[in-house]
């Protein structure tokens, strides 16, 4: 084995370079699994190319990862087969809203930095895993890059945590649930094109640069980008309910284009900003709560659908001789088709 060549290598895995390939299929237990990550630790490996069956490896939650401590750098799943079924839960309502194949929840969650998963910076999965469940990587702090190119649900609290993760390939996600990048102060690009779900705090804490999400139909709880302090643009084409708090904390905010937007929760912009543009062009009435705008709004021009013009007939109408609209004065008041 690499680095060592007292430690015997089972039948079951194979040294190419610093390269070591595991075939579940040939293992006899998930001991003898763990048993040769040890030898393999001890041997300086850092890096694994997994195949065959998954249900020979013996992960069963965070107490039962045979990486636990290796000191792994780098896991290739992308030759492994026969996935866990994995339930995902709205937290709001506690209702099944997704299923699908993956790891069973906080398989690889640090319970304190710097811990079992200290060294962890990549690690790829094939087109045969559908979900990353719920803290599945919460508290890896040093992993960079994860790619999961079949992927359509990201869990609870799933990246919590992860400071320094920098890439993340996930071209088929349509739902994201709560906290489940909170604290990625690191990940400044998220695209994220399929994306129609967000929970509570999906993206607070983070550090992404813009927010847009063509295809974000619910934001389901508050505070969905709280404290994003690098966030400077957002463009949601298709929401059409803004919970509170949705953008608290925000400073560096400058765009917001939430053009299909009809109901406006409490506190929904940062109150410390500095000049906003703020799209809100959809037709027809609008339901805006009485505190969806405090603090000052004076540097925030306001766009609107021109039937919230005197007259236009939807409501709230607006008075553009004071720029005031839902009874807050506004920098300027400009309106579109």
């Amino acid at each position: 084995m690499v680095g060592c060549t007292k430690v015997s290598v089972p039948s079951f895995m194979t040294v190419s370079g610093e390269r070591v390939e595991v075939d579940l299929d040939r293992v006899s237990s998930a001991g003898d699994v763990r048993d040769a990550v040890v030898s393999g630790t001890e041997a300086g490996v850092k890096s694994y190319y997994i195949k065959g069956d998954y249900s020979r490896l013996g992960m069963d939650g965070r107490d039962g990862n045979p990486f636990a401590g290796s000191g792994v750098e780098t896991i290739d799943f992308s030759g492994v087969y026969g996935w866990d079924d994995v339930y995902m839960y709205c937290d709001c309502s506690n209702r099944m809203r997704m299923r699908g194949k993956g790891m069973k929840a906080a398989c690889f969650r640090c319970q304190y930095p710097f811990a079992e998963y200290a060294y962890l910076e990549k690690v790829r999965f094939p087109d045969n895993f559908s979900v990353i469940s719920e803290g599945l990587f919460s508290g890896c702090v040093s992993l960079l890059s994860v790619e999961a190119p079949e992927v359509h649900s990201v869990g609870t609290q799933a990246f919590e945590n992860c400071f320094m993760l920098r890439n993340l390939i996930l071209p088929e996600v349509d739902s994201v649930f709560s906290m489940a990048f909170d604290n990625c102060r690191e990940l400044k690009e998220l695209e994220l094109p399929s994306l129609a779900f967000a929970g509570k705090g999906a993206f607070q804490n983070c550090a992404i640069t813009k927010a847009v999400f063509p295809d974000l139909r619910t934001i389901e709880g508050e505070e969905c980008f709280l404290r994003c302090d690098q966030l400077g643009y957002v463009d949601l084409p298709c929401l059409e309910c803004l919970p509170s708090r949705t953008f608290s904390e925000c400073p560096k905010i400058s765009e917001i284009r939430i053009c299909s937007v009809k109901t406006i929760g409490m506190s929904v912009l940062p109150c410390n900003h500095g000049d906003i543009d703020l799209y809100l062009t959809v037709e027809g009435d609008m339901d805006v709560d009485k505190n969806a705008f405090i603090g000052d709004l004076s540097t925030v021009t306001l766009v609107l659908n021109k039937d919230k013009m005197p007259g236009g007939g939807a409501t709230p109408e607006a008075d553009p001789e004071t720029d005031t609209w839902a009874g807050v004065h506004w920098k300027e008041i400009r309106f579109v088709d």
